[in-house]
């Protein structure tokens, strides 16, 4: 499904796991995005997968057991490149993640920031 909605919030946020058999930190990042549909004007939650090179970046070198410090920088240059407030959209809606409706997400693949004309550049 394809959702063109305007950006309210867009956002990396930090997050702190441990490995169960070492105890040591792993940290994790996610970009989350709340957004209105220009359609229905409904308000929807977004997690972002994909769509951005230094989330993929930020993926991989996680992966590849990047140090933590690395991580952090990719992570705040991706900060820079998230699309700002009233920003309009275009998302291809992958799966709803959440067990109850009013706290269900939509994981979503960013596809890029629609030009005045109607079209994602």
């Amino acid at each position: 499904m394809l959702l063109e909605a305007d950006v309210l919030t867009a956002e990396v946020r930090d997050g702190m796991f441990y490995d169960q058999t070492t105890g040591a930190e792993k940290p994790d990042w996610t970009v989350e995005m709340t957004v209105i549909d220009v359609d229905s004007n409904e308000k929807y939650d977004l997690q972002i997968v994909g769509g951005f090179p230094l989330l993929a970046q930020l993926k991989e070198a996680k992966r590849q057991g990047e140090h933590p410090d690395t991580l952090r920088q990719i992570a705040d240059q991706l900060r820079a490149t998230l699309p700002t407030r009233y920003t309009r959209a275009q998302f291809q809606v992958a799966k709803l993640k959440g067990k109850q409706v009013a706290f269900l997400k939509l994981v979503c693949q960013f596809l890029g920031v629609v030009a005045a004309a109607g079209q994602a550049v």
